[in-house]
């Protein structure tokens, strides 16, 4: 039998009686549904997200579970998936929801765009966003993936700066589903949207946001399941752990280039593309964008993402 050491609040709702079934099996990670609901058991090692019950077991030992899709899950206070027992009568619960602390909120947000200017620069070849995160052209030669990244975020802040947040929620939900892997690049991107939008307590930070969440609650059948129970938690403000990381107050630059590094690492290119969404969303809504900074970047990166159709 093993021990779930934590969840997140938003998997409480696992521990009902109830059933479902392995939804898919990933060396760090087993998603079970239930009721619909998409929840990941993950080890201890892992960082945590809004839909994530931590095991208190190494990653290798649990990279060895002999769990397949399909396999059954029994919903309780232990659950039973395939031939294994997860006790949770000892867990702890897991807040993931992002709460601006104060008037602190100013001076930690205008840091963290700094730093992630210089780190999405030096970054740019692996986002298909970070043409536009940057305000940089993406040249004749960028792929269509690319091209529709950067036409869709550029909408999206043109229009936010100008406070048109219906239009500029129209352009982020264009992007819902685009890019390939287990999280599409758009769906990254929207997720470090909403984040700013909660993280900010303005008038047009809060319409962007009730925009936005419906135009996700809309639209996410048209992604992954996995990638959709990531949309929909940032939807309600639940994001995960890494990127809770980049709001905290008073961090100091080395502090908070450490926390950028650290949410950049997560996935592939998730990391990066979230954080894009982030710098975006920051420049328009905390006010007019720095345009004259000067960045020099390798204007043939490349990207790392096939586009859907």
């Amino acid at each position: 039998m093993f021990e779930i050491a934590d969840y997140a609040s938003g998997a409480a709702a696992l521990f009902s009686r109830g059933s479902g079934r392995v939804h898919s099996v990933y060396r760090s990670t087993v998603n079970l549904e239930c009721a619909g609901a998409l929840y990941a058991l993950q080890p201890g090692s892992a960082p945590r997200t809004p839909i994530s019950l931590s095991v208190d077991v190494p990653a290798e030992e649990f990279s060895l579970l002999r769990l397949g899709r399909g396999d059954p899950v029994t919903c309780g206070e232990t659950l039973r998936v395939g031939a294994y027992l997860f006790l949770a009568s000892g867990a702890a619960e897991r807040d993931h929801r992002l709460r601006r602390r104060g008037r602190a909120g100013d001076a930690t947000l205008a840091a963290l765009r700094s730093v992630l200017r210089r780190e999405i620069a030096a970054e740019r070849g692996r986002s298909d966003f970070a043409d536009a995160a940057l305000h940089l052209e993406s040249g004749a030669g960028a792929s269509r993936c690319r091209q529709l990244s950067s036409k869709g975020a550029l909408g999206f802040f043109r229009a936010a700066r100008e406070g048109e947040c219906a239009a500029a929620a129209a352009e982020c939900a264009s992007l819902i589903g685009l890019g390939a892997g287990l999280t599409p690049a758009g769906d990254d991107f929207n997720v470090g949207v909403l984040a700013v939008s909660w993280y900010l307590e303005s008038a047009r930070s809060q319409e962007l946001r009730g925009a936005l969440s419906r135009e996700a609650g809309r639209l996410a059948r048209g992604t992954t399941d996995v990638s959709r129970a990531f949309l929909l938690a940032a939807a309600a403000g639940e994001f995960s752990s890494p990127l809770l990381g980049l709001f905290e107050p008073g961090a100091d630059g080395e502090a908070l280039a450490g926390a950028v590094r650290a949410a950049m690492a997560v996935g592939h290119s998730s990391g990066l593309d979230t954080l894009c969404g982030v710098l975006l969303a920051a420049e328009a809504l905390e006010g007019e964008a720095d345009l004259h900074q000067h960045i020099h970047v390798d204007i043939n990166g490349g990207s790392q993402n096939d586009c859907l159709q």
